[in-house]
């Protein structure tokens, strides 16, 4: 398999470009992402093959996953301590 002198990556969604522009982004590996979150990493490539990751596709098969989405992934799990006059 050869590779075409001149061939482009693929286009990136409106938005996207501007959003890496506008500041410095982190990719982090699949491995990475699972030590991060300390889940297995067939969990992290089942939640991409599900989508519920936003990843860039780096080469034919690899792909990196933003440092903010597992940041948003632990936002969205976080549950909120109890105020001391809550407790049962």
């Amino acid at each position: 398999m050869s590779i075409r002198s001149g061939s482009r990556p693929p286009k990136a969604r409106k938005g996207v470009i501007d959003k890496m522009r506008s500041s410095e982004v982190v990719l982090l590996s699949v491995p990475e992402v699972a030590e991060r979150l300390a889940i297995k990493e067939s969990t992290v490539r089942a939640w991409l093959l599900r989508r519920r990751l936003e990843y860039v596709r780096v080469g034919k098969r690899s792909v990196r996953i933003p440092l903010s989405e597992v940041q948003r992934i632990i936002a969205e799990g976080t549950v909120p301590a109890r105020e001391p006059n809550d407790a049962r």
